[in-house]
């Protein structure tokens, strides 16, 4: 295992440089030279000074990152597509949750599912509603500006990960990731 500061970097630094890859190949989406470089220094910024000591770690955050870069892509050139990004969320998350659900009552039975609904259902509707609004605002950003430029801007979320790690889970606070936050926050700079 690897520490939590070290893994979320790479899960979450690679796929702002992969959309911007993939927008400039295939999607033709129209980028500036200036926000192509604060999207890229984001991205840079957040993967700045990680060490994998497992190369089996660094594949699963490699392909954790082509996942979250691939539903970005898809995500909004769907909500560009559809006219109307929180419809097309709604109906994406809609379906979504029907497949998770009785993926959940199979595995945990009907039963505990229930009991663990009536127990947690406050923390369970705050954090969904917490979840569901801030991907609806992402989407729309899509529709809005340069789907690598809303996906450097998302991914600047690594700079919390950084203080939950230092102040919660007990992490040094490293030369690297004061570096990282000024590099990110030069790319911000620059996007804006």
């Amino acid at each position: 295992m690897g520490d939590f500061g070290a893994v979320y970097p790479v899960v979450r630094g690679l796929p702002p440089l992969i959309v911007l890859l993939v927008s400039v190949l295939f999607i033709n989406e129209p980028l500036s030279f200036t926000g192509a470089s604060g999207a890229v220094l984001i991205g840079v910024g957040v993967e700045f000074g990680n060490k994998f000591r497992s190369s089996k770690l660094l594949f699963y955050a490699f392909a954790t990152a082509l996942t979250i870069a691939a539903y970005t892509v898809v995500d909004g050139l769907g909500a560009r597509m559809s006219g109307h990004s929180t419809s097309f969320f709604v109906w994406f998350t809609l379906f979504q949750s029907i497949v998770y659900v009785a993926i959940v009552i199979r595995s945990r039975g009907r039963i505990a599912c229930i009991k663990h609904i009536r127990r947690k259902w406050k923390h369970g509707l705050l954090g969904g509603l917490m979840s569901f609004s801030a991907y609806a605002i992402v989407l729309w950003a899509m529709t809005q500006a340069p789907i690598p430029y809303v996906s450097a801007l998302r991914e600047t979320s690594v700079l919390f990960a950084s203080v939950v790690a230092i102040i919660f889970l007990g992490e040094p606070v490293r030369k690297s990731r004061i570096i990282s936050a000024a590099v990110i926050f030069i790319g911000i700079l620059i996007l804006n």
